[in-house]
């Protein structure tokens, strides 16, 4: 099964910190590059493990040098993601270094809830009822790994799901918990546990009975995530439902745009997959896809960086509204957006997999 695009216009609203507050999310970013561009060079590719070349960069995004593996099509960036730099993104200050880059992830959360993450939850279960099995919605358990904030885990909830979240962020577990009690008062169990690393969250995972575990958005913020595809070929669960960023047209992009903020190769992305490279671990750890999900942001990506571009060369009002109204309309931005998806050249992908039998 696979599925292709969505309409912009359910995040339209909710994106909009990104340019609204260009300045501040471009510094935090600059703030982070700077802390990883201290860590010892990556001598690896996170994927296949074939050597990284730190002297024949493809592309340099905001003082950060970027590779492509030429054995998996991965995007590597060439320095190494210590424990050190993934506690001071993560962990230290309880999680706020990671937080601060959305403005807007800790608000409109039902929203969010709404037009982002039911969404995900719709497709992870059309995908079940087609892949069989007559399953309904009660009898699929989800164990959400990385769960920030809870969108997903209080969005599988509202579907009927039996959902649990975990994370390393205090701040975003605490987040969660008092969202999920406000919503479903405090007779069901809080769902939401802290781990203090990603050695805990690799336990949990080995030892999850979870019909489904689920990392959306996660993989390319941890160290060993090959390790997590070992941990689930090794554990009970069925199902991997997992969205990971591309290496896609955002990024060059964001090359072009220097002065905007960087939502691919940035916020806490140190190396971004391929489809060739999914495909890798996918043939690797001798996993199949059950269905996939192909849409990105690129377009929006686009828009939005010629937008905060045009303001800051001086143009006026009425020459940004007819940029956004009629060279660059809504309609405009979807149909673009739709055949980069079509071209599997977009910003994110959605993917459920499974053990082959």
């Amino acid at each position: 099964m696979k599925k292709f695009s969505k309409s912009h216009g359910d995040i339209a609203s909710i994106k909009q910190s990104y340019a609204d507050d260009n300045v501040e999310l471009l510094a935090d970013v600059k703030r982070i590059n700077l802390h990883y561009s201290n860590q010892p060079l990556r001598r690896e590719c996170k994927t296949c493990q074939a050597p990284v070349r730190s002297d024949a960069v493809d592309i340099v995004n905001l003082g950060v040098g970027y590779v492509i593996c030429e054995n998996c099509g991965h995007l590597n960036g060439v320095f190494d993601d210590t424990e050190d730099f993934c506690n001071y993104l993560y962990a230290d200050e309880d999680g706020t270094n990671y937080s601060s880059l959305d403005p807007a992830f800790l608000e409109d959360y039902d929203a969010r809830v709404q037009n982002i993450y039911l969404p995900k939850i719709d497709f992870l279960f059309s995908s079940l009822v087609e892949e069989g099995g007559g399953l309904c919605s009660g009898d699929i358990s989800i164990l959400d790994f990385g769960c920030g904030a809870g969108h997903f885990v209080y969005a599988a909830t509202n579907r009927g799901f039996k959902a649990q979240g975990i994370d390393v962020s205090r701040t975003l577990i605490d987040y969660a918990s008092t969202a999920y009690r406000e919503k479903y008062g405090v007779d069901l169990q809080n769902p939401f546990l802290q781990v203090h690393n990603e050695a805990e969250l690799l336990e949990m995972m080995i030892s999850s009975e979870a019909t489904v575990v689920s990392f959306i958005g996660v993989l390319e913020h941890l160290r060993y995530p090959l390790r997590f595809f070992e941990a689930f070929k090794s554990s009970r669960s069925k199902y991997l439902y997992f969205s990971v960023p591309l290496f896609s047209l955002s990024c060059i992009v964001e090359n072009v745009f220097p002065n905007i903020f960087p939502r691919q190769l940035g916020n806490g992305h140190t190396h971004l997959y391929s489809h060739s490279s999914l495909q890798y671990i996918l043939g690797k750890y001798s996993l199949r896809e059950v269905a996939s999900w192909h849409f990105g942001s690129d377009a929006m990506d686009l828009r939005r960086s010629m937008i905060v571009s045009m303001a800051q060369n001086g143009c006026s009002e009425r020459m940004l509204r007819i940029f956004q109204e009629d060279l660059f309309s809504s309609e405009i931005l979807d149909q673009m957006q739709n055949v980069l998806d079509r071209h599997y050249a977009a910003s994110e992908v959605h993917m459920l997999i499974a053990k082959y039998n």
